[in-house]
């Protein structure tokens, strides 16, 4: 199956670098307008790209140092004009994923007193919003994830933009996903939702609103996330959102097993499958697809094949270096296909009640917690 193409903003960007060459004397009238162009081309790449697509190509890296040295070394008489150089600079394909929160912090150091100084309101929230987006993805404990929202609640209200208080509404509401705070997520993706619709964002509101799906999934309330997802579906073919099928597809497969139904959640985890490897999703999203599909497996009597599933996936979010929670998620579903293949291994603690199996894991896992003679 042939990948999906690029995003629109990201062809019309690619289509721009493709008219000419990057001259090298900033004295040259191109120059400063290639370079805001070079920036913005990152700015929507690091959407459909990995970090390590972008960090393990030797070209991309040295066009990152030369325009990062134009707009932050010596930025000349032109301020940086993209939203992705002003004040802080996420700086992802330059550097090695960190390994931690703490050696995290170098990624997001201001560039330049020039590029602070002149960076406008707007440029800065947008910049920040990215910069905590990726944080939320990233390994480690997110202590500081509170204070920067709170400057990007600020800075929305500052600039007055309905398109930014969106996008930071939607970055909280990811925020205490992670933390299991779904009352307050449902909140924040409902003011997103809101947001999105007002200003016509409507390629947003699928993701919306399959997010407030995932969240009635995870209190336990079946009907309203099938009724969530039915809008989201409906809403991704009204506005031709392709890259909200994957999401819905996963989703819908961990609602169909935990009602019990295995037939049915396996074409939607197949289906899940398929569209992840026509496109380009985030590693995080392709090891949790892997991790459900073995979920479903090992429900289905998958025995040995579903346990080396649910292994390929936890392997796959070690090596993307994704969130605690992705990988805790997933390690829980090892446990389970080693509970059902007959395996020792301790049971789940953070599925929704009454997901099948979970009564019968607990004592599967007696032998585990035993000490042996």
């Amino acid at each position: 199956m042939a990948a999906q193409p690029p995003p629109e903003g990201l062809a019309w960007a690619e289509r721009a670098v493709a008219l000419g060459d990057d001259p090298e004397d900033p004295a040259d009238p191109r120059y400063w307008p290639r370079m805001r162009l070079r920036m913005l081309y990152f700015f929507l790449a690091i959407e459909n790209h990995t970090v390590a697509e972008l960090r393990d190509d030797p070209g991309t890296l040295a066009l990152v140092r030369r325009v990062r040295s134009a707009f932050g070394d010596e930025p000349g008489p032109r301020p940086p004009a993209s939203p992705a150089s002003s004040g802080r600079s996420p700086r992802p394909s330059a550097r090695s994923p960190p390994r931690n929160r703490t050696n995290s912090a170098p990624s997001s150091t201001p560039l330049s007193p020039t590029a602070a100084a002149t960076a406008a309101t707007g440029k800065v929230g947008v910049t920040l919003m990215f910069r905590t987006h990726m944080v939320v993805d990233m390994p480690g404990t997110l202590a500081d994830v509170d204070e920067d929202l709170a400057e990007l609640r600020t800075l929305a209200r500052r600039v007055g933009d309905r398109w930014m208080g969106a996008q930071i509404a939607s970055a909280a509401a990811e925020a205490y996903m992670m933390r299991g705070r779904y009352e307050e997520a449902g909140a924040d993706y409902e003011e997103a939702l809101r947001l999105a619709r007002e200003v016509g964002a409507h390629a947003e509101s699928p993701f919306l609103l399959a997010r407030l799906a995932e969240i009635a999934y995870r209190s336990g309330d079946m009907d309203t996330a099938g009724k969530g997802l039915a809008e989201a579906s409906a809403e991704a073919d009204r506005h031709h959102v392709r890259d909200a099928r994957p999401f819905i597809s996963f989703l819908s497969s961990a609602i169909a097993l935990h009602r019990g139904e295995i037939d049915t959640a396996c074409a939607h985890a197949e289906e899940a499958s398929h569209l992840v490897e026509a496109g380009n999703p985030p590693p995080h999203f392709t090891a949790a697809v892997i991790g459900l599909a073995a979920r479903v497996e090992a429900y289905g009597g998958g025995g040995a094949a579903a346990v080396a599933s649910a292994t390929t996936a936890l392997r796959a979010a070690r090596d993307a270096r994704c969130a605690d929670l992705i990988a805790a998620t997933l390690g829980q579903g090892l446990a389970v296909a080693l509970s059902l293949a007959d395996e020792p291994a301790p049971p789940p603690r953070s599925w929704p009640p009454s997901t099948p199996g979970a009564a019968n894991c607990p004592a599967r896992c007696r032998s585990w917690r035993r000490p042996r003679r």
